[in-house]
């Protein structure tokens, strides 16, 4: 493996980590604001073959949603698609007998699917439309409005 492509390996799960982080801890919302954020630190994926790749290194590392959600980051004009598969009936060790379902998420691009998913029946119950914000920048600007305030704090007191 080279060096670009250790570190690539790196920063793909260590952004699939923030958002398995993220959504351990925090309403599935607020943790796609987050990983949105994180993900405008690294370059955006610009066609489905790079999203592809990524989702490769991702592996079956952290879930569905997880890596979907690192995926989408990187992405312009994605949404994150989650779906479920009704299945048979079963029993539970208690004898009660329930509907379990299957659940999964992915990643879809101007209606292309980046993972491939199983021929199941997915029946679509969400949609998160993702929209990749600008990276952030730190030029003179900011630095000069950031000195500026800090001079007026000081000047207030």
């Amino acid at each position: 493996m080279t060096r670009v492509a250790a570190l690539a390996w790196i920063g793909d799960n260590a952004l699939n980590a923030i958002a398995y982080v993220s959504l351990s801890v925090m309403p599935p919302m607020r943790a796609r604001i987050w990983v949105r954020r994180a993900g405008s630190f690294y370059p955006p994926l610009e066609t489905i073959e790079q999203a592809r790749a990524v989702s490769r290194r991702l592996g079956n590392r952290g879930t569905c949603l997880s890596r979907a959600f690192a995926v989408a980051s990187r992405c312009a004009a994605s949404h994150v698609v989650i779906g479920v598969v009704p299945r048979k009936r079963v029993t539970s060790l208690r004898g009660i007998r329930a509907r379990a379902i299957e659940a999964h998420a992915w990643v879809e691009v101007g209606g292309f699917t980046i993972d491939e998913i199983d021929d199941s029946p997915w029946v679509e119950v969400g949609r998160l439309e993702w929209v990749r914000i600008p990276r952030p920048t730190f030029g003179v600007a900011f630095l000069h409005k950031l000195k500026n305030v800090s001079c007026e704090k000081r000047l207030s007191k």
